[in-house]
């Protein structure tokens, strides 16, 4: 509708490790489906005779679940991968989220927060709650009428809490990794194909944790209605 935007996703996971050189898992599968209701608070938009260039900008909030249908048995080498290996977590989880978006006729800034809240799984394992903060510029291309592109760099910082086992928190997990960002959106009429590469610059971790060097993240989403 004019101001509710509903989004469901469906990630493919594609989880790796190795220490000093020796790969100690790989493994894919179909992480958790979740859908998030985000509610607009301001959208304002730029009209067809405009040629300031003025600024225009986008508020949302943001709440919804995450499904435990995802991969959270996978093994490796016979042996079953911790739950933070796993592409899904096998838990229902609450989301919560913020996004605010200012533009002008160019460039822009994309600002945007979302919090996870998770439950215990079956075997009695509840990850650490999580929130992840990202800030971005961008720089819009337009390539005739119908293919739009939107470079991006920017920073990325994520927060996990303490695992929980059966109850009893374990003190040598979660912990704050922050990472730069370089990103590309590209619309073609209904559709967006999004890619980011994420880079870690450092980390304060438990000593249970193990470092990520990098992320790559990419997506393909379908607009039903482009508001």
């Amino acid at each position: 509708a004019d101001r509710w935007v509903l989004l469901v996703a469906a990630p493919v996971v594609n989880s790796y490790q190795s220490l000093n050189g020796f790969q100690t898992y790989d493994v894919y599968g179909l992480g958790d489906p979740f859908a998030l209701m985000r509610y607009q608070l301001v959208n304002t938009k730029r009209t067809a005779t405009d040629t300031t260039g003025g600024l225009v900008h986008r508020l949302q909030l943001g709440a919804g679940v995450k499904l435990p249908l995802g991969l959270s048995d996978a093994t490796y080498n016979s042996e079953r991968l911790h739950p933070d290996a796993q592409p899904g977590t096998g838990s229902w989880d609450a989301l919560l989220s913020i996004e605010y978006a200012l533009r002008g006729r160019r460039n822009g800034l994309m600002f945007s927060s979302l919090a996870r809240i998770n439950t215990a799984d079956t075997h009695g394992i509840r990850l650490g709650h999580t929130a992840s903060t990202t800030l971005d510029v961008f720089h819009t291309v337009k390539l005739g009428n119908t293919v739009q592109l939107l470079p991006s760099l920017g920073g990325y910082l994520e927060w996990a809490g303490h695992d929980d086992n059966h109850g009893v928190e374990e003190m040598g997990t979660g912990g704050t990794t922050w990472y730069a960002t370089a990103g590309l959106r590209a619309y073609w009429k209904s559709w967006m194909f999004t890619a980011t590469y994420q880079k870690a610059l450092g980390w304060d971790i438990g000593d249970e944790m193990t470092a990520t060097d990098y992320r790559v993240v990419t997506g393909l989403s379908l607009f039903l209605k482009n508001n």
